[in-house]
């Protein structure tokens, strides 16, 4: 009997992982291109592809069996893909490699939808330069990406990248190109409105960003943002476009977060998708020194320029006819409108 459940548990296992090698054509310059991928067996359809990139020379395709990322994965019904790839060049042919896999992946675990899953990039070194790569050449297949520390990111323009949400990270420590590189193409694209957030980790050198909550939670959120909650699974999925103005700043410099609206002049800051990413990008590039959050709107509900006992009577109508949840009521920034955000209303009124 234990010997049957054994072998049923290891059967399930396998059964959720698939497996797919591409080799180039004559026209092609890659070599290695193998791709793997974790699709737990109760997902019903396949919202999104979470790729997990590796370092030069590296392969991620273990993450596969990590249950740590599965678990991260599943929670918003994601499968979880990783590689050996020894290109980081769309023009070599090794983009059309990650298409094919995904026409394979949805062959083999009948879940046609893979096809047209959009991806979401965590990319280390090499592989954050290949997320990146791979971003500019299909914007639309992307939720987000996050780069880390790479030094040989193509420096052209970014085109329609630069309405794909992303994480851009550089170790203090690091070599000089590594950090030069990334950050030059974070202030050259920042200035056309490019929704990426570029943190230094301090103290660290050419290291994989180890910061979970950061991570998981720009993750969450992205999801949350830009995939619709209804659309063909048969046909390219209509990735919902973020507006710049609905994000928040992170000053470079001295760590303080502002709301978008607060600031004119932001074409050097970080831009963050709300409130607890910009919480979460303070904490990290401050190591929790600076806790300040400036938000000329916060508590003004009905955006009159002035914060009075009007703005407490609409939040009493948010609390108990339970409207949509409204940020500028949300005092304590804890994604949740009740008695707390009044008091602390009261308080900003009376110390005003």
């Amino acid at each position: 009997m234990i010997l049957i459940k054994i072998f049923f548990l290891i059967n399930f296992c396998i059964a959720s992982i698939f497996e797919f090698s591409d080799f180039p054509t004559e026209n092609e310059l890659f070599d290695t291109a193998d791709f793997t991928i974790h699709i737990s067996d109760d997902i019903d359809t396949i919202k999104g592809i979470y790729m997990y990139m590796h370092g030069f020379g590296g392969d991620s395709r273990s993450v596969v069996y990590d249950e740590y990322m599965i678990e991260l994965s599943d929670s918003v019904n994601f499968a979880l893909m990783g590689v050996r790839l020894d290109n980081m060049h769309m023009d070599s042919g090794i983009g059309n490699s990650l298409l094919d896999a995904k026409i394979s992946f949805a062959e083999q675990s009948n879940h046609p939808e893979l096809i047209y899953s959009p991806l979401f990039f965590e990319g280390y070194s090499w592989g954050g330069q290949w997320s990146y790569h791979y971003t500019k050449w299909r914007p639309n297949d992307v939720l987000a990406f996050i780069s880390m520390k790479g030094g040989y990111h193509d420096t052209t323009y970014a085109g329609n990248a630069i309405n794909v949400p992303a994480y851009l990270f550089i170790g203090e420590n690091d070599l000089d190109y590594r950090i030069e590189n990334l950050t030059n193409i974070f202030l050259n694209h920042r200035q056309d409105g490019a929704l990426w957030a570029l943190a230094m980790e301090r103290g660290t050198g050419h290291s994989q960003v180890q910061d979970r909550n950061l991570i998981d939670k720009f993750f969450f959120d992205i999801v949350h943002k830009r995939i619709p909650n209804n659309y063909d699974i048969n046909d390219e999925v209509p990735l919902i476009h973020v507006n710049e103005n609905d994000g928040w700043l992170g000053n470079r410099d001295d760590y303080l977060v502002y709301n978008y609206e607060c600031l004119d002049d932001n074409n050097s800051m970080s831009w963050l998708l709300n409130v607890h990413n910009a919480i979460n990008w303070q904490k990290f590039v401050s190591n929790s020194e600076v806790n300040e959050l400036i938000d000329c709107n916060i508590g003004d509900i009905n955006l009159d320029g002035i914060i009075n006992i009007l703005d407490i009577l609409l939040i009493i109508d948010i609390i108990m006819i339970n409207y949509s949840y409204n940020e500028s009521a949300d005092i304590n920034y804890d994604l949740i409108i009740n008695i707390q955000d009044i008091i602390k209303m009261l308080n900003v009124i009376i110390n005003s």
